[in-house]
């Protein structure tokens, strides 16, 4: 179909929303609703106010200097599909009309999803009568309601920008890069060539033909899930409908005071991830990379868990619940005195700690400290004791639970999205098949995750308000979960060791490694000397094959199921580590950063810059410190696709715009009176390290290069004797 300019054919616009089949139907509980989908996208410039004028971006301005500015934004097009037709205009008022006509047309409910609500949000708040607000976080809207329509976000319910969504679907449409010029100051009076406005049209594009596999799945647009957990919650929900004994048993887990789900939140940690100290800062050649396959779903079919309301006993009971991790979980709030890690890779962050006295510090990690305090699991806690040498502990409680498998169903579906996410792997056509188990089978862990009791979020006049969850909130919604018991399905406590016992497998690399190590993730251990590690890695593999064997008997299932074949011919074995290859050469600078050189060229990985950005980056020599990823040294580098010049943006929120005239003297002049906006500007990036971790680094690097440490303490400790034999000496 060709595209309709709502603001100059009105009329033809209304004549297609009058003739297309609205798909009306009742639910229920008599609610009406329409199955037509509905899409919407909107572009938006970034101004810069300057002596009272606004400006267009300067590629010679310094970010400080852009920083100081004022910042201003507008939306100057809109972009809608209804049904697979594209109806576009240039003003919010016009898009408020749209909505009115396309109301007065079909005035039952109807579904409207935008690619990132909470952005969208923030222009539209200047137009619609905003009701019925849910949100997680301020500023972060899940779902609304304005009059006959429901805003929904696509990118929550598939995680997926809507380049890699067209891409990893092969949708009939992808996102188009570099047809649209973001520095451009441009007005809902701006013309815009064919090219620009295919780049908007094939946005709003993406949405529709990406939601069709959703209308698919669930039948009506109502009852898509909200999130990609959610879709997952879904199906969950289909498989274990039965399991209503199960269900049960997990309703008596449930927290009864507020200060136990505290706890229970405090316990929770992610993945484990590190960057040894006498390796960051340099170049090491030759890394060998290991990576576990699916090490989460792993962990969830092949461990128990606690499978009733954890008890206090006397702190003197730990001897009969620990080293027992099959039969037992425990709690334990723990005092340590004295203590210093007995490796180069530290294991305790400072985060989850309690409280500590006199620390000394790798990277947020603990080398050393006179007093920690500590509460938490004991799949941590026997780490802790055999990473650091404690020379007196204080335990100050203790709650166990007797331990069990998960539901057997849970178990086989998992194995079961495994299976079929391997056997699909690089298949054509069956690509969106292979995304929907790859999808399902990574949001297992987000849904056991999930923290359903959570602060209210609420969005009234304009303001976004915030209700700390305190005592009185918690009882309230404890409360209802208990009434609504037959939708329980997992335990938040199970979510809380699945991380704790992948950590726990990723930490056994230490004992054996340590030095060698260079750099940890989650599911992954990237070290030297891989060759001598070898036998290590498949001892480590056979262990896990022997456990897939008990697995598989456990749930009466052929073991090869555990070991599927990918279409090139290659075992996939779940939950055995995995020779990704070698790095020629490889160099972090800390926790979340790290870059590398294989047959493919550079590659870098930075948390919160585009992995594009590689081409920044002129050798991994300059990968230092006083390294700065510039993201405006795009604007001359012709060789590079567009599609490889992504930035790192900053997201303003503006929610006091001032009435301006855009573009003042031009064809295109326009008074904006728009209160809310949000100005979206590249920035730079800089691998900068804090002085005392990188004098850390330096000492650690000098000191291990001549053979004298053994572990991390004997490096801090030999820092602070020279340092002390210099104060004696009156040099400091």
């Amino acid at each position: 179909m060709e595209d309709i300019n709502y603001d100059l054919y009105k009329n033809k616009a209304l004549s297609y929303l009058k003739d297309i089949d609205w798909k009306i139907w009742k639910d229920r509980k008599g609610g009406e609703y329409s199955d037509v989908l509905i899409t919407l996208d909107i572009e938006v410039s970034t101004g810069y106010i300057i002596n009272g004028a606004v400006c267009q971006y300067q590629s010679s301005w310094t970010v400080d200097y852009i920083n100081s500015l004022e910042k201003i934004s507008l939306c100057y097009i809109w972009m809608s599909t209804v049904d697979a037709q594209i109806i576009y205009g240039r003003t919010l008022e016009s898009y408020l009309n749209f909505l009115c006509d396309m109301e007065s047309i079909c005035p039952v409910s109807k579904f409207i999803f935008v690619h990132n609500l909470s952005y969208e949000f923030q222009f539209l708040r200047n137009i619609l009568d905003i009701r019925d607000m849910f949100a997680r976080k301020i500023r972060k809207p899940m779902y609304f309601r304005h009059k006959s329509y429901e805003f929904r976000c696509s990118y929550l319910l598939t995680r997926l920008s809507l380049e890699t969504w067209a891409r990893e679907k092969s949708l009939p449409v992808k996102k188009l890069v570099g047809n649209l010029d973001y520095n451009i100051l441009r007005t809902p009076l701006t013309d815009m060539t064919a090219n620009e406005l295919d780049y908007c049209f094939n946005d709003v594009l993406v949405m529709h033909y990406g939601l069709q596999e959703y209308i698919e799945r669930y039948g009506h647009i109502k009852d898509i899930p909200l999130t990609q957990t959610g879709t997952v919650r879904r199906e969950f929900n289909r498989i274990m409908k039965d399991e209503s004994a199960y269900r049960k048993r997990l309703d008596k887990m449930q927290f009864t005071s507020f200060e136990e789900y505290q706890d229970a939140v405090d316990v929770f940690g992610g993945g484990l991830t590190r960057s040894n100290i006498i390796h960051t800062g340099h170049i090491v050649e030759k890394v060998r990379s290991r990576d576990r396959t699916s090490a989460y779903p792993w962990e969830i079919i092949s461990k128990t868990f606690p499978m009733c309301k954890f008890a206090e006993v006397p702190p003197s009971y730990i001897d009969k619940y620990y080293g027992k991790p099959e039969q037992y979980s425990y709690i334990i709030e723990v005092e340590l005195f004295d203590i210093y890690s007995v490796f180069f890779n530290t294991y305790l962050s400072a985060y989850k700690c309690m409280e500590i006295k006199k620390p000394v510090y790798d990277n947020g990690r603990l080398i050393s400290a006179d007093y920690v305090r500590i509460t938490c699991t004991n799949v941590d806690y026997e780490d802790i004791l055999k990473s650091y040498h404690i020379e007196r502990q204080n335990i100050l409680s203790l709650r166990y639970s007797l331990n069990g498998y998960l539901n057997d169903k849970l178990c086989l579906y998992i194995i079961e999205l495994f299976e079929s996410k391997t056997v699909l792997r690089g298949l054509e056509d069956k690509q969106q098949l292979y995304m929907k188990k790859k999808e399902e089978l990574n949001g297992i862990y987000g849904m056991m995750v999930t923290k359903t009791i959570v602060d209210d979020i609420g969005y009234s006049g304009n303001d976004w308000t915030k209700d700390k969850l305190d005592r009185k909130l918690f009882e309230s919604k404890i409360e209802d979960i208990k009434k609504h018991w037959y939708k329980n399905n997992t335990a938040f406590y199970h979510g809380v060791y699945i991380p704790a016992y992948a950590r726990h497998s990723l930490w056994a690399t230490v004992y054996e490694l340590d030095d060698d190590i260079v750099y940890m993730d989650t599911d992954s251990n990237k070290h030297i000397n891989g060759e001598e590690h070898q036998a290590y890695f498949e001892r480590l593999n056979a262990e896990v094959e022997k456990k897939q064997e008990e697995v598989a008997d456990r749930l009466g299932i052929r073991v090869d199921r555990l070991r599927p074949i990918q279409p090139n011919g290659k075992i996939c074995s779940i939950g055995t580590w995995d020779d990704e290859g070698e790095y020629s050469r490889f160099k972090t600078l800390g926790v979340k950063r790290y870059a590398y050189e294989d047959s493919k060229g550079l590659h870098i990985t930075v948390s919160g810059v585009p992995k594009t950005a590689a081409n920044l980056l002129p050798s991994l020599e300059d990968f230092t410190r006083d390294f700065v990823f510039d993201f405006s040294l795009y604007d001359d580098m012709t060789d590079i696709p567009d599609n490889q010049k992504k930035k790192k943006m900053i997201f303003c929120y503006l929610d006091e715009q001032p009435e301006v005239v855009w573009n003042n003297g031009r064809y295109d002049e326009y008074k904006s009176t728009y209160q809310y906006g949000i100005a979206s500007y590249a920035t730079t990036y800089s691998m900068t390290l804090k002085g005392d971790y990188y004098s850390l680094i330096k000492k650690a690097y000098e000191q291990y290069s001549m053979g004298n440490p053994h572990n991390i303490s004997d490096i801090y400790k030999a820092e602070r004797s020279e340092k002390n034999e210099e104060e004696k000496k009156g040099t400091l």
